[in-house]
């Protein structure tokens, strides 16, 4: 996997302020009428130049708007130049492999093998900006249900599929807990959790989490529902855990 190459959040956020007071630095140091767009467009190069070069956000959409700054630069600029640049930039920032901790909710799918709740839950996570993982054992990602019932989702947002290893390292790295939607002696309400910065499992339709994936889990959750109600289709309580953390 990668993308677990990645710099955490907190060492790139430290890199790119680096950057940018290198930046500050240069400015005050040149002479007067220096073209901020040549300031902006040497900037972007160094930042470009200092990717992992792993994700395809950093990689493709730095180099884009290396070309889109260039073109204003030489006087190429077409009018919609500066909007294609503000949303190349919006993209970058929403969907980096390396912004995952930016997010205010993640979702962990265990075994999730309904292609049409996958799709479904991506779709979901699109809606509300969160991160998903799929763990080893979910539907396929690019299964034709997967993708109908995703409604795009792919194409806007940066999906992951690692090990339990993989996804308990990269959460770690970003100071994430690790939740899961099931009963355990320490089961807390969901109406009651701190999901500001939190992952939360869902379990597959018919086993739900997994003994290996509930033994990484700080805690577990709840949804609180009619008691002649045994449980939720799994693209339905994703839905419930998602609204939850971003309302706060």
């Amino acid at each position: 996997m990668s993308r677990l190459d990645i710099k955490t959040p907190d060492r790139a956020q430290m890199m790119v302020d680096q950057l940018y007071h290198d930046m500050e630095r240069r400015i005050a140091a040149s002479p007067p009428g220096l073209c901020p767009v040549d300031l902006a467009l040497n900037f972007l190069n160094l930042c470009h130049a200092q990717t992992c070069g792993k994700c395809v956000p950093c990689r493709v959409g730095l180099g884009q708007l290396s070309i889109l700054l260039g073109d204003v630069l030489e006087g190429r600029a077409k009018p919609r130049h500066m909007e294609f640049i503000e949303e190349t930039a919006r993209s970058i920032a929403g969907t980096a492999a390396c912004a995952i901790g930016r997010h205010a909710a993640k979702l962990v799918l265990d075994g999730v093998q309904d292609p049409g709740n996958v799709g479904t839950i991506l779709r979901t996570a699109n809606a509300f900006g969160a991160t998903v993982i799929l763990l080893p054992g979910c539907a396929d990602l690019y299964n034709p249900k997967t993708l109908r019932s995703a409604m795009g989702a792919h194409f806007r947002d940066v999906q992951w599929r690692c090990t339990l290893d993989e996804t308990a390292s990269l959460l770690q790295q970003a100071n994430i807990p690790l939740y899961a939607t099931a009963l355990r002696a320490d089961t807390e309400d969901l109406r009651s959790a701190d999901l500001s910065n939190a992952a939360v499992v869902i379990g597959s339709e018919g086993r739900g989490v997994s003994p290996p994936v509930l033994e990484r889990c700080e805690k577990t959750l709840k949804i609180p529902m009619s008691p002649h109600c045994e449980s939720l289709n799994a693209a339905v309580a994703a839905a419930v855990v998602l609204w939850e953390g971003y309302r706060g």
